[in-house]
């Protein structure tokens, strides 16, 4: 169980933890979607000794990784003042 409201930044922690607890040893190759090629580009900072690879499907705009750093809750109104410094 997660703390409510997360970010990001904060669930690649609990994945890392989860995937510790689980038994399962690395390397891993992590497949990303949409948002999630964002989050396994950011897991793979966070752990790069847990990653063989990394593979990301239409992925969001890179923009959104930093946003992602922010803290703000994934289903936050995202302004542009919030997108201003990576623009």
């Amino acid at each position: 169980v997660l703390p409510v409201p997360t970010n990001s930044y904060q669930s690649m922690f609990h994945l890392n933890q989860l995937l510790k607890s689980s038994g399962e040893t690395g390397p891993f190759i992590f497949v990303g979607h949409s948002v999630g090629g964002q989050l396994i580009q950011l897991y793979a900072a966070l752990f790069p000794s847990q990653i063989s690879g990394v593979i990301i499907l239409d992925s969001v705009p890179d923009f959104i990784y930093p946003l992602s750093m922010s803290g703000k809750p994934m289903d936050a109104t995202v302004t542009f003042s919030d997108l201003k410094p990576y623009v």
